[in-house]
Protein backbone atom coordinates (compact mmCIF):
# COMPACT_ATOMS: atom_id res chain seq x y z
CA UNK A 1 0.00 0.00 0.00
CA UNK A 2 1.47 3.36 -1.02
CA UNK A 3 -0.71 5.91 0.72
CA UNK A 4 -3.95 6.38 2.65
CA UNK A 5 -6.10 9.43 3.22
CA UNK A 6 -6.86 10.82 6.61
CA UNK A 7 -10.46 9.93 7.53
CA UNK A 8 -12.70 12.96 7.11
CA UNK A 9 -16.27 14.20 7.26
CA UNK A 10 -17.67 15.03 3.84
CA UNK A 11 -20.83 17.10 3.47
CA UNK A 12 -23.01 15.67 0.69
CA UNK A 13 -26.08 17.09 -1.04
CA UNK A 14 -28.70 15.59 -3.37
CA UNK A 15 -27.98 12.11 -2.03
CA UNK A 16 -24.58 11.64 -3.63
CA UNK A 17 -20.90 12.44 -3.79
CA UNK A 18 -18.48 11.98 -6.68
CA UNK A 19 -15.11 11.24 -8.13
CA UNK A 20 -14.36 14.42 -10.08
CA UNK A 21 -11.50 14.86 -12.58
CA UNK A 22 -11.46 18.68 -12.40
CA UNK A 23 -8.09 20.02 -11.28
CA UNK A 24 -7.89 23.04 -8.96
CA UNK A 25 -8.05 26.36 -10.84
CA UNK A 26 -8.90 24.58 -14.10
CA UNK A 27 -11.09 26.52 -16.54
CA UNK A 28 -13.19 23.46 -17.38
CA UNK A 29 -13.61 19.80 -16.56
CA UNK A 30 -12.08 17.04 -18.72
CA UNK A 31 -14.37 15.18 -21.06
CA UNK A 32 -16.75 12.80 -19.25
CA UNK A 33 -18.16 10.38 -21.82
CA UNK A 34 -20.47 8.61 -21.84
CA UNK A 35 -22.51 10.73 -19.40
CA UNK A 36 -22.62 9.49 -15.84
CA UNK A 37 -25.65 7.22 -15.46
CA UNK A 38 -27.57 5.85 -12.50
CA UNK A 39 -26.02 3.37 -10.03
CA UNK A 40 -27.79 0.22 -11.20
CA UNK A 41 -25.80 -1.79 -8.62
CA UNK A 42 -27.38 0.35 -5.89
CA UNK A 43 -24.17 2.08 -4.84
CA UNK A 44 -21.85 3.50 -7.52
CA UNK A 45 -22.04 4.54 -11.19
CA UNK A 46 -18.81 4.89 -13.16
CA UNK A 47 -17.90 6.47 -16.48
CA UNK A 48 -14.63 7.70 -17.97
CA UNK A 49 -12.94 10.15 -15.56
CA UNK A 50 -15.88 10.25 -13.11
CA UNK A 51 -18.07 8.29 -10.73
CA UNK A 52 -21.16 9.00 -8.60
CA UNK A 53 -21.81 7.36 -5.23
CA UNK A 54 -25.38 7.08 -3.91
CA UNK A 55 -25.82 7.86 -0.21
CA UNK A 56 -28.69 7.03 2.14
CA UNK A 57 -29.11 10.59 3.41
CA UNK A 58 -30.12 13.35 1.01
CA UNK A 59 -28.02 15.97 2.78
CA UNK A 60 -25.50 15.83 5.60
CA UNK A 61 -22.11 14.47 6.62
CA UNK A 62 -20.68 11.07 5.77
CA UNK A 63 -17.41 9.52 6.95
CA UNK A 64 -14.96 9.00 4.10
CA UNK A 65 -11.57 7.33 3.73
CA UNK A 66 -9.48 6.17 0.75
CA UNK A 67 -6.51 3.84 0.51
CA UNK A 68 -4.25 3.85 -2.55
CA UNK A 69 -2.72 0.45 -3.27
CA UNK A 70 -0.06 -0.90 -5.63
CA UNK A 71 -1.93 -4.21 -6.04
CA UNK A 72 -5.25 -5.75 -5.07
CA UNK A 73 -5.64 -5.80 -1.26
CA UNK A 74 -7.16 -8.61 0.76
CA UNK A 75 -10.95 -8.65 0.70
CA UNK A 76 -12.77 -8.13 4.00
CA UNK A 77 -16.55 -7.60 3.93
CA UNK A 78 -17.27 -8.37 7.58
CA UNK A 79 -17.93 -4.81 8.78
CA UNK A 80 -19.74 -3.55 5.69
CA UNK A 81 -23.25 -3.61 4.21
CA UNK A 82 -22.21 -3.17 0.57
CA UNK A 83 -18.88 -3.98 -1.13
CA UNK A 84 -18.42 -3.60 -4.89
CA UNK A 85 -15.38 -3.80 -7.22
CA UNK A 86 -15.58 -1.76 -10.41
CA UNK A 87 -13.23 -0.27 -13.00
CA UNK A 88 -12.36 3.43 -13.04
CA UNK A 89 -10.47 4.93 -15.98
CA UNK A 90 -8.65 8.25 -15.80
CA UNK A 91 -7.41 9.89 -18.99
CA UNK A 92 -5.84 12.80 -17.11
CA UNK A 93 -4.15 11.18 -14.12
CA UNK A 94 -6.13 13.42 -11.77
CA UNK A 95 -9.27 12.54 -9.78
CA UNK A 96 -10.53 13.61 -6.35
CA UNK A 97 -13.29 12.10 -4.20
CA UNK A 98 -15.50 14.91 -2.96
CA UNK A 99 -18.75 16.84 -2.96
CA UNK A 100 -19.13 20.44 -4.08
CA UNK A 101 -16.64 22.60 -2.14
CA UNK A 102 -14.92 19.78 -0.21
CA UNK A 103 -12.80 16.82 -1.31
CA UNK A 104 -10.19 14.42 0.00
CA UNK A 105 -6.72 15.88 -0.54
CA UNK A 106 -5.69 12.74 -2.35
CA UNK A 107 -5.38 12.03 -6.07
CA UNK A 108 -6.94 8.60 -6.51
CA UNK A 109 -5.49 8.28 -10.03
CA UNK A 110 -2.22 7.91 -8.17
CA UNK A 111 -0.19 6.24 -10.91
CA UNK A 112 -1.15 8.60 -13.70
CA UNK A 113 -3.54 8.12 -16.63
CA UNK A 114 -4.86 4.61 -17.04
CA UNK A 115 -7.19 1.98 -15.69
CA UNK A 116 -7.77 1.39 -11.98
CA UNK A 117 -9.73 -1.10 -9.96
CA UNK A 118 -11.91 0.55 -7.32
CA UNK A 119 -13.33 -1.35 -4.34
CA UNK A 120 -16.00 0.64 -2.53
CA UNK A 121 -17.20 -0.36 0.96
CA UNK A 122 -20.31 1.23 2.49
CA UNK A 123 -22.26 0.91 5.72
CA UNK A 124 -24.90 2.91 7.57
CA UNK A 125 -27.01 3.96 4.58
CA UNK A 126 -30.08 2.49 6.28
CA UNK A 127 -29.59 4.60 9.43
CA UNK A 128 -31.44 7.71 8.19
CA UNK A 129 -32.58 7.17 4.59
CA UNK A 130 -33.75 10.37 2.93
CA UNK A 131 -32.75 12.57 5.88
CA UNK A 132 -31.41 16.13 5.59
CA UNK A 133 -28.91 16.92 8.33
CA UNK A 134 -27.04 20.09 9.32
CA UNK A 135 -23.39 20.71 8.54
CA UNK A 136 -22.32 19.93 12.10
CA UNK A 137 -24.14 16.58 12.12
CA UNK A 138 -22.33 13.42 13.21
CA UNK A 139 -21.86 10.98 10.30
CA UNK A 140 -23.80 7.74 10.45
CA UNK A 141 -22.67 6.54 7.00
CA UNK A 142 -19.15 5.26 6.33
CA UNK A 143 -17.38 4.79 2.99
CA UNK A 144 -13.96 3.25 2.32
CA UNK A 145 -12.24 3.17 -1.10
CA UNK A 146 -9.43 0.80 -2.09
CA UNK A 147 -7.90 1.85 -5.44
CA UNK A 148 -5.13 0.07 -7.36
CA UNK A 149 -3.91 0.01 -10.99
CA UNK A 150 -5.42 -2.90 -12.93
CA UNK A 151 -6.82 -3.72 -16.37
CA UNK A 152 -10.54 -3.15 -16.92
CA UNK A 153 -12.66 -6.03 -15.66
CA UNK A 154 -16.35 -6.78 -15.10
CA UNK A 155 -17.99 -5.39 -11.99
CA UNK A 156 -18.00 -7.70 -8.95
CA UNK A 157 -20.57 -7.38 -6.16
CA UNK A 158 -19.05 -8.94 -3.04
CA UNK A 159 -21.86 -7.90 -0.68
CA UNK A 160 -25.20 -6.14 -1.17
CA UNK A 161 -27.36 -6.19 1.96
CA UNK A 162 -28.69 -2.72 2.82
CA UNK A 163 -32.26 -1.69 2.02
CA UNK A 164 -31.22 1.59 0.34
CA UNK A 165 -29.26 -0.38 -2.27
CA UNK A 166 -32.02 -2.95 -2.67
CA UNK A 167 -34.64 -0.23 -3.21
CA UNK A 168 -32.48 1.56 -5.78
CA UNK A 169 -31.70 -1.63 -7.68
CA UNK A 170 -35.39 -2.58 -7.69
CA UNK A 171 -36.47 0.86 -8.84
CA UNK A 172 -33.95 1.11 -11.67
CA UNK A 173 -34.69 -2.44 -12.83
CA UNK A 174 -38.41 -1.63 -12.92
CA UNK A 175 -37.78 1.57 -14.88
CA UNK A 176 -35.65 -0.38 -17.36
CA UNK A 177 -38.38 -3.01 -17.71
CA UNK A 178 -40.93 -0.27 -18.38
CA UNK A 179 -38.69 1.35 -20.94
CA UNK A 180 -39.11 4.51 -18.86
CA UNK A 181 -37.77 7.74 -20.30
CA UNK A 182 -38.07 9.64 -17.02
CA UNK A 183 -35.08 10.33 -14.85
CA UNK A 184 -34.61 8.75 -11.44
CA UNK A 185 -35.60 12.08 -9.89
CA UNK A 186 -39.15 11.70 -11.25
CA UNK A 187 -39.77 8.73 -8.94
CA UNK A 188 -39.93 8.48 -5.16
CA UNK A 189 -39.58 5.01 -3.69
CA UNK A 190 -40.05 2.23 -3.19
CA UNK A 191 -41.05 3.54 0.26
CA UNK A 192 -42.16 1.38 3.18
CA UNK A 193 -45.41 2.71 4.67
CA UNK A 194 -46.91 1.51 7.94
CA UNK A 195 -50.60 0.66 7.62
CA UNK A 196 -52.66 0.82 10.82
CA UNK A 197 -56.27 1.07 9.66
CA UNK A 198 -56.06 -0.48 6.19
CA UNK A 199 -55.29 2.79 4.40
CA UNK A 200 -52.57 5.22 3.42
CA UNK A 201 -53.09 8.58 1.71
CA UNK A 202 -51.80 11.55 -0.21
CA UNK A 203 -53.21 14.52 1.68
CA UNK A 204 -52.66 17.83 3.36
CA UNK A 205 -51.90 16.86 6.98
CA UNK A 206 -54.15 19.75 8.09
CA UNK A 207 -57.15 18.54 6.08
CA UNK A 208 -60.15 17.73 8.29
CA UNK A 209 -62.51 15.73 6.08
CA UNK A 210 -61.46 12.20 5.20
CA UNK A 211 -63.04 10.49 2.18
CA UNK A 212 -65.33 7.57 2.85
CA UNK A 213 -63.49 4.45 1.60
CA UNK A 214 -65.02 3.25 -1.68
CA UNK A 215 -62.86 1.00 -3.82
CA UNK A 216 -59.13 1.31 -4.23
CA UNK A 217 -58.91 5.12 -4.21
CA UNK A 218 -61.35 7.67 -2.77
CA UNK A 219 -61.00 11.45 -2.74
CA UNK A 220 -62.16 14.54 -0.92
CA UNK A 221 -60.78 18.06 -1.02
CA UNK A 222 -57.06 17.87 -0.11
CA UNK A 223 -57.24 14.11 0.47
CA UNK A 224 -56.77 10.95 -1.65
CA UNK A 225 -57.30 7.79 0.37
CA UNK A 226 -55.94 4.40 -0.78
CA UNK A 227 -57.47 1.25 0.72
CA UNK A 228 -55.13 -1.69 1.31
CA UNK A 229 -55.71 -5.33 2.13
CA UNK A 230 -52.97 -5.21 4.74
CA UNK A 231 -54.06 -4.10 8.23
CA UNK A 232 -52.00 -3.78 10.30
CA UNK A 233 -48.61 -4.13 8.67
CA UNK A 234 -46.54 -2.41 5.99
CA UNK A 235 -46.90 -1.88 2.24
CA UNK A 236 -44.48 -0.67 -0.41
CA UNK A 237 -45.39 2.56 -2.20
CA UNK A 238 -43.72 4.22 -5.20
CA UNK A 239 -44.82 7.73 -6.18
CA UNK A 240 -44.57 9.12 -9.71
CA UNK A 241 -45.58 12.79 -9.90
CA UNK A 242 -45.77 14.01 -13.50
CA UNK A 243 -46.70 17.16 -15.43
CA UNK A 244 -49.03 15.26 -17.75
CA UNK A 245 -50.86 11.95 -17.56
CA UNK A 246 -48.09 9.30 -17.80
CA UNK A 247 -50.71 6.64 -18.70
CA UNK A 248 -51.20 3.38 -16.79
CA UNK A 249 -48.01 1.49 -16.01
CA UNK A 250 -47.46 -1.36 -18.53
CA UNK A 251 -46.31 -3.92 -15.95
CA UNK A 252 -48.68 -6.50 -14.49
CA UNK A 253 -50.93 -5.16 -11.70
CA UNK A 254 -53.87 -6.78 -9.94
CA UNK A 255 -55.90 -3.58 -9.88
CA UNK A 256 -55.71 -0.05 -11.31
CA UNK A 257 -58.09 2.75 -10.37
CA UNK A 258 -58.16 6.44 -11.24
CA UNK A 259 -59.72 9.54 -9.64
CA UNK A 260 -59.35 13.31 -9.33
CA UNK A 261 -58.31 15.20 -6.19
CA UNK A 262 -58.37 18.97 -5.63
CA UNK A 263 -55.54 20.47 -3.61
CA UNK A 264 -56.47 23.87 -2.18
CA UNK A 265 -53.09 24.30 -0.45
CA UNK A 266 -50.61 22.71 -2.88
CA UNK A 267 -49.65 20.29 -0.12
CA UNK A 268 -50.34 16.60 -0.79
CA UNK A 269 -47.88 14.36 1.05
CA UNK A 270 -47.62 10.65 1.71
CA UNK A 271 -49.33 9.86 5.02
CA UNK A 272 -50.30 6.92 7.18
CA UNK A 273 -53.14 7.04 9.71
CA UNK A 274 -50.72 8.72 12.15
CA UNK A 275 -49.86 11.55 9.74
CA UNK A 276 -46.98 12.20 7.33
CA UNK A 277 -44.49 9.37 6.84
CA UNK A 278 -40.86 10.09 7.66
CA UNK A 279 -40.16 10.41 3.93
CA UNK A 280 -43.02 12.95 3.65
CA UNK A 281 -42.88 12.76 -0.15
CA UNK A 282 -45.12 15.29 -1.90
CA UNK A 283 -47.20 14.97 -5.07
CA UNK A 284 -48.79 18.41 -5.65
CA UNK A 285 -45.83 19.73 -7.61
CA UNK A 286 -47.76 22.55 -9.31
CA UNK A 287 -49.35 24.14 -6.26
CA UNK A 288 -53.07 24.54 -5.52
CA UNK A 289 -55.10 23.02 -8.31
CA UNK A 290 -56.78 19.80 -9.48
CA UNK A 291 -54.72 16.62 -9.94
CA UNK A 292 -55.36 13.27 -11.53
CA UNK A 293 -54.39 10.30 -9.40
CA UNK A 294 -53.98 6.71 -10.59
CA UNK A 295 -53.30 3.90 -8.11
CA UNK A 296 -51.84 0.55 -9.18
CA UNK A 297 -51.94 -2.35 -6.68
CA UNK A 298 -50.63 -5.91 -6.60
CA UNK A 299 -49.77 -8.65 -4.14
CA UNK A 300 -46.33 -10.26 -4.41
CA UNK A 301 -44.29 -12.74 -2.41
CA UNK A 302 -42.87 -9.74 -0.52
CA UNK A 303 -46.28 -8.22 0.31
CA UNK A 304 -48.45 -5.49 -1.21
CA UNK A 305 -46.99 -3.02 -3.70
CA UNK A 306 -48.51 0.25 -4.91
CA UNK A 307 -47.58 2.68 -7.67
CA UNK A 308 -49.31 6.06 -7.34
CA UNK A 309 -49.18 8.44 -10.31
CA UNK A 310 -50.28 12.08 -10.04
CA UNK A 311 -50.46 14.77 -12.72
CA UNK A 312 -51.99 18.14 -13.51
CA UNK A 313 -55.67 17.63 -14.41
CA UNK A 314 -57.81 20.25 -16.15
CA UNK A 315 -57.93 23.87 -15.13
CA UNK A 316 -57.06 25.25 -11.74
Amino acid sequence: MSHASQPMKLFVENGRFEIDPTEPDADESPDIQPPLGEPVNGLIAVTRNAAGIHTGIKKGNVHLEARLCNAEPALDVSDWDEVIDTTFTSTTGHALIGSYEHALDLNVAHQGPGSYRLRLHARGRDSEPGASRRRNSKPTEHYLFHIWPAPAAPETVHKATDTVGHALRTRLAAMSERGAKWSLDDWAGPLTVAVIDGTFSLRDPEAQTSPRPAGLVSTEKDWALVTTRTSPGTVTVTLHPADRDPRPDPLQWDEIEQAVVRSTTGHLVLCSADGPTKECEGAALHGPRQYGIRVHARRTANGEEYLVQTWVHGKK
